[in-house]
């Protein structure tokens, strides 16, 4: 979502006429912002000075207070060749010059404190630095990737046209069958009414019996094979139902491709029921003549 919305914003800067220099930007998203030696925390909502020009007053405050205790050390011992009440002042400026030396002593660990934190803070930008070079190469990634989905609907675009067509050749199969139903449905009338005649050609109804176990035979392949087409487009199904959105409607479609070839099936084993009580009635007659 973060690389979604990053990319569009720097798209829509391009369009509105924004040169985007990439080098010089931090394109990661984040609460503080540092510009011109200043850092905008929006969060805490305040601007400070950045790490560095703290780092920076720090050794300088270090380096005055080093140079105010030399002073007042040097104060003391010329106070230490006067008179009496010269010794008092000298042992006010040791005291002032051992307080500014402890200052110093304290300024020198806080600008080491601070050199600790430029230290993480440089390590933290290098680590952010390697995070922006790693979703870089994500969005690349996938970028390709949709490159290679788009391919995929290209593919399954052409492979519902083929299914089309095959359904447009079942389609004309069916009104074949149904054709070929009507014309054995004329055939049997035919034979009822030349029953009477072919009670002395036992040997053709054989023929007729084993014609119709074959057709039978053939008719439970089929619903076999269809049987199988419908276990494939299930599981075609269920692999697309774990896709994103897009292919849920690729899961629907072989869902209802797997609803049609198990009508299928089942229609093709019915008809190999009807050809099998053929084939028996014909074995009976075989044997009643």
């Amino acid at each position: 979502m973060i690389i979604s919305d990053r990319e569009k914003t720097l798209n829509l800067l391009i369009k509105l006429g924004f040169i985007v220099n990439l080098q010089k930007s931090s394109l990661i998203p984040s609460q503080e912002i540092t510009n011109i030696r200043a850092l905008f925390n929006f969060k805490k909502e305040i601007v400070s000075p950045t790490m560095e020009r703290i780092l920076k007053l720090e050794i300088e405050k270090a380096h005055h207070f080093r140079e105010k205790a030399h002073y007042y050390r040097e104060r003391a011992h010329y106070y230490r060749e006067k008179p009496l009440h010269y010794r008092e002042r000298a042992h006010y400026y040791r005291e002032k010059a051992y307080h500014f030396s402890e200052k110093a002593h304290y300024y020198r660990e806080r600008a080491h404190y601070y050199r600790e934190k430029a230290h993480h803070f440089r390590e933290k930008a290098h680590y952010y630095r390697e995070r922006a070079h790693y979703y870089r190469e994500r969005a690349h990634h996938n970028r390709e990737r949709a490159h290679h989905f788009r391919e995929k609907a290209h593919h399954y675009r052409e492979r519902a046209h083929y299914y089309r067509e095959r359904a447009h050749y079942y389609r004309e199969r069916a009104h074949h069958n149904r054709e070929r139903a009507h014309h054995f449905r004329e055939r049997a009338h035919h034979n009822r009414e030349r029953a009477h005649h072919f009670r002395e050609k036992p040997h053709h109804y054989r023929e007729k019996a084993h014609h119709f176990r074959e057709r039978a035979h053939y008719y439970r392949e089929k619903a076999h094979h269809f049987r199988e087409k419908a276990h494939y487009y299930r599981e075609r199904a269920h692999y697309y139902r774990e896709k994103p959105l897009h292919y849920r409607e690729r899961a629907h479609y072989y869902r209802e491709r797997a609803h049609y070839y198990r009508e299928r099936a089942h229609y093709y084993r019915e008809r190999a029921h009807y050809c099998r009580e053929r084939a028996h009635y014909y074995r009976e007659k075989a044997h009643l003549i």
